[in-house]
């Protein structure tokens, strides 16, 4: 058994070293002085954070009359905040992730069976696609955090990327060049976050629905060795250790059944929060970006070009989230097929016991949901894109008028 704050370094949860390293997660040594030296450390990252986004806050209210300039720094200033609010949330929830890490990493070591390994090395195989694709996602917004500064440099006015209230003149080269470095190294660290708090997200999901993979696999084990005593000759002794066999197994998966609802239910707890500032940063986003466009008078500026790859960037990521929800909830759907499909009327009397148990298990299906209001799945992402796309249409016909 492992110990308590030991949490398995693999393809799941190497990215949680990355956000430790980033003073921005759970100290899991036993080291008294490292732990105040940690945490010291944390602390002056957090002071930073909160400087840093009461002078974009500062700079947000001088350009309080220029619309363009005001969607343009409101959408970076929620982009950012959420990702930093979401990353506090997580950190508060430390502990549960990572005994959620814990657990299915020992999980997937009791995974014995050749098609068992298979369906989760699969799953494994595509967590690490899912990987590379984010972090070219968060380098892609950072390049585009940027290439609005670096446009600027040659042709007037300069521009920084994260604009920040500053006592100095940024028509000085050494000024400019100064805070503009300094924001690139602030960007850098947002992106690096970014990616690392999203996969910890995703690395989850992943892991809970290869473990519904798992579950479903072993009730078409348990179909097979039901068949081999239907097809094959009669035999009292190899018959009653296949059934010996078959309630071990139903005792396993009502067992490993349990468990699963309580992770998922585990996990809609510490998501919960975070998903909320998501789909929060989409509309404030989505709408500064109709704003800017509204008031331009058909005109397309650049600005307006970053606000649209902010969002686009938004949205496919609360669109992974309500991906992988639904593919839980359709393994959910696979694990009872796969239980209504066993001849549980022509097994014995404990054999049925067991399967009706879980059955009944299964028809309250764990879902995961925003506050006990919404179910995240793919069809609330589409009708809120449906809502926020007409709210947007309804704004711009006002501010046209």
């Amino acid at each position: 058994m492992k110990k308590e704050d030991d949490t398995p370094v693999d393809v799941y949860s190497s990215h949680l070293n990355i956000l430790r390293m980033m003073g921005l997660w759970r100290y899991s040594g036993k080291d008294s002085l490292k732990r105040r030296l940690y945490l010291t450390y944390t602390c002056s990252v957090v002071m930073c954070t909160m400087i840093i986004l009461c002078l974009a806050m500062a700079r947000l209210y001088i350009a309080r009359n220029d619309v363009e300039e005001v969607s343009f720094n409101l959408s970076t200033n929620v982009l950012t905040g959420g990702i930093i609010v979401k990353c506090f949330f997580m950190v508060y929830s430390s502990k549960t992730v990572e005994k959620l890490f814990r657990w299915l990493h020992e999980d997937s070591l009791q995974n014995s069976d050749p098609e068992e390994v298979e369906a989760y090395e699969n799953f494994k195989k595509s967590f690490v696609m899912l990987k590379k694709t984010v972090y070219f996602l968060s380098g892609l917004s950072l390049m585009v955090w940027l290439c609005f500064s670096f446009v600027t440099i040659i042709w007037e006015p300069r521009k920084l990327p994260f604009s920040l209230w500053a006592p100095v003149n940024l028509e000085s080269d050494t000024n400019f060049y100064v805070l503009l470095i300094s924001e690139v190294v602030v960007g850098l660290y947002v992106a690096v976050l970014s990616a690392n708090t999203e996969l910890t997200m995703f690395s989850i999901f992943f892991q809970t629905i290869s473990q519904y993979r798992v579950l479903g696999l072993r009730f078409v084990q348990i179909k097979n060795f039901h068949d081999s005593i239907k097809n094959g000759k009669s035999n009292f002794r190899r018959d009653e250790e296949v059934n010996s066999k078959i309630k071990f197994l139903l005792e396993k998966c009502v067992r490993k059944h349990w468990t699963l609802q309580e992770y998922v239910r585990q996990i809609e707890n510490v998501f919960n929060k975070p998903m909320v500032v998501q789909f929060g940063c989409i509309v404030v986003i989505i709408v500064m970006s109709g704003m800017a466009l509204s008031v331009s008078n058909t005109k397309i500026t650049m600005k307006w070009y970053c606000q649209i790859i902010y969002s686009m960037i938004i949205i496919s990521d609360v669109f992974t989230v309500c991906y992988l929800a639904t593919l839980l909830l359709e393994q959910e759907d696979r694990v009872f097929n796969a239980v209504c499909d066993l001849p549980w009327y022509e097994m014995n009397y404990d054999i049925r016991k067991r399967l009706i148990t879980i059955m009944i298990g299964l028809q309250k299906k764990q879902v995961l949901t925003i506050c006990k209001i919404l179910k995240i799945d793919l069809t609330i992402f589409t009708w809120f894109v449906k809502v926020v796309t007409s709210w947007l249409t309804l704004l711009r016909q006002m501010i046209r008028s």
